[in-house]
């Protein structure tokens, strides 16, 4: 063929660099004017479609003449580059890349190169075929495991993640590799693998690599901390994909995975995701418009088109999906309300007396405060706050404390209130809108005029701060903005007890405390009336 080509060459039609001359030549002349030279004629019909073909592709020769059954350059810079094709393709020795720029080894900006030259050739190899679906050159079986709990999806940060221009995360697990596949030499796996064609082999191997990804993002061992279940086959998945400088038109073959987690699994999830810093949740909303408020994007591009972008099938298949976990706090009908210094808790009404020490109080107290959603600053590095009101340690004071406070609850009938897992993990089990706190944590600070405060408000509910052996919840401050009347109601309840036959009173006190969801301080109340009396129930104090 080398040959063929470098005689070739003289015959291809011509351009002039500047000025209109422009000329043709049909194919069947060329075939005939190499026929002379003595070469194969099956070889010359062979080797001439191949550059015909080439020059196509690469938009050289105009289709009109084409149709004709004959070459003309569109221009002149085609003809250079058809000749410098051809030239490069006859010399043997020619290279048109660095004789290393495949070389896996090479990397900073050789990954850059060839990932942008190869981007570009397949974008190109998509955009221009007729239907925009040419065939494929990659396949990649993928294996994904959901985890879903309270309506948030599990993601993990992809390799690619300093690239703007692509999805920051991807599904808990990942692509089918050689070791993936068992009882099968390595030759006849990677033909399996680089094929289309359905096959159990590779169905049966997903499990193992949904197991080994699972393991390898989230530290979760099957068995022990989880259970699968196949959920969808998605279908076929075409596009230009692919890390680094492995780039190309690939369909991607996905499998989804149901993911349940046991109590162990689910605490230890917690804690990686909190560890990790590569784990982060997404909701339903942020699968459905592909985008987080912040910013961050998952990549669910291959869930949409097998929804057809419909995306109120998606939601219902996303709202459908099972749980992974479900998350249970104690199911409680009555608010229970937390000491400070009292030496007895508040079951509803009922006083239930506890002989906890201070310390043990104030511990359960920022657990409290934890599971309510409140903020507060773990003591030390050994102390990992997650979500759901659990805590993680594995300080052997703390755990010691834990259960004697935990035997105290018990006798006093309060057993479910604090759970201990495995000795390391904890936290206050009571339903947070069931958690209160005594009233002596709280105070109330009011403010005449502007010039008091910074901001315009002049009610202010604080919240003390809570030390503990965990760690300290902050003293708060809650900002809110009232009427003159009330105001001066509020001035009056600082020095005595304020009798009314205004009945509206108390409901424009009420409707203070549910308008500014007081009760999310984990303040049951702070003024009661009686017979038209009112009084407050956490200490006044004039703000100077």
């Amino acid at each position: 063929m080398t040959k063929i080509l470098k005689k070739i060459i003289a015959f291809l039609p011509l351009q002039a660099e500047e000025g209109h001359y422009i000329n043709s030549v049909k194919t069947e002349d060329i075939i005939s004017e190499l026929s002379r030279e003595d070469f194969d004629h099956q070889e010359l019909i062979i080797t001439t479609q191949f550059i015909e073909n080439l020059f196509k592709t690469l938009s050289l020769l105009n289709t009109e003449s084409l149709e004709k059954q004959e070459w003309q350059f569109v221009s002149f810079p085609a003809q250079l580059m058809g000749l410098s094709l051809l030239n490069s393709l006859s010399d043997e020795k020619q290279a048109l890349l660095n004789a290393n720029f495949w070389a896996p080894e090479n990397t900073g900006t050789f990954i850059e190169n060839r990932r942008n030259l190869f981007n570009q050739l397949e974008e190109n190899r998509v955009n221009l075929h007729p239907q925009k679906k040419p065939q494929p050159i990659r396949y990649v079986h993928v294996a994904w495991g959901l985890i879903k709990i309270d309506g948030q999806f599990l993601f993990h940060q992809r390799e690619d993640k300093k690239r703007p221009d692509v999805p920051n995360y991807v599904p808990v697990g990942g692509k089918l590799t050689l070791g993936d596949i068992e009882h099968h030499n390595a030759c006849e796996s990677i033909k399996i693998m680089h094929s289309n064609t359905p096959s159990t082999i590779i169905n049966e191997s997903l499990n193992n690599t949904l197991l080994r990804e699972v393991e390898e993002e989230t530290t979760l061992k099957h068995d022990i901390d989880f259970s699968s279940e196949l959920a969808w086959n998605l279908i076929p998945y075409k596009a230009v994909g692919g890390t680094r400088d492995i780039r190309a038109y690939t369909q991607y073959n996905i499998v989804i995975f149901s993911l349940s987690l046991t109590e162990a699994g689910f605490l230890k999830l917690l804690t990686e995701v909190k560890n990790s810093g590569a784990l982060t949740w997404f909701s339903i909303d942020d699968l459905i418009e592909q985008k987080r408020s912040d910013g961050e994007r998952p990549y669910v591009t291959a869930l949409h088109a097998h929804h057809d972008g419909n995306k109120t099938l998606l939601r219902n298949d996303l709202n459908n999906f099972k749980n992974s976990y479900e998350n249970i706090f104690l199911d409680e009908s009555q608010n229970i309300t937390f000491p400070y210094e009292e030496k007895y808790f508040l079951k509803g009404r009922e006083k239930i007396h506890h002989q906890l020490t201070l310390i043990q109080s104030h511990l359960i107290l920022v657990l409290a405060s934890h599971t309510k959603g409140l903020d507060w600053t773990p003591i030390d590095d050994s102390i990992v706050s997650l979500n759901y009101g659990w805590v993680h340690s594995h300080n052997s004071e703390i755990i010691s404390q834990l259960n004697l406070i935990s035997k105290e609850l018990t006798r006093v009938g309060l057993p479910e209130l604090i759970e201990i897992v495995d000795h390391q993990w904890f936290r206050i089990k009571t339903n947070p809108e069931k958690i209160y706190f005594t009233n002596n944590l709280f105070s109330l600070s009011l403010g005449e005029s502007k010039s008091d405060w910074k901001d315009e408000s002049n009610v202010r509910i604080i919240s003390k701060e809570i030390k503990s052996i965990i760690g300290a919840t902050s003293k708060k401050i809650y900002s809110y903005k009232v009427n003159a009347t009330l105001l001066q109601k509020f001035e009056i309840l600082k020095v005595k007890t304020i009798s009314t036959v205004d009945d509206s009173l108390y409901t424009q006190f009420r409707r203070f405390y549910k308008d500014n969801k007081v009760a999310s301080l984990g303040l049951t109340n702070f003024i009661i009336q009686k017979e038209k009396k009112f009084k407050l129930l956490i200490e006044i104090e004039r703000q100077h």
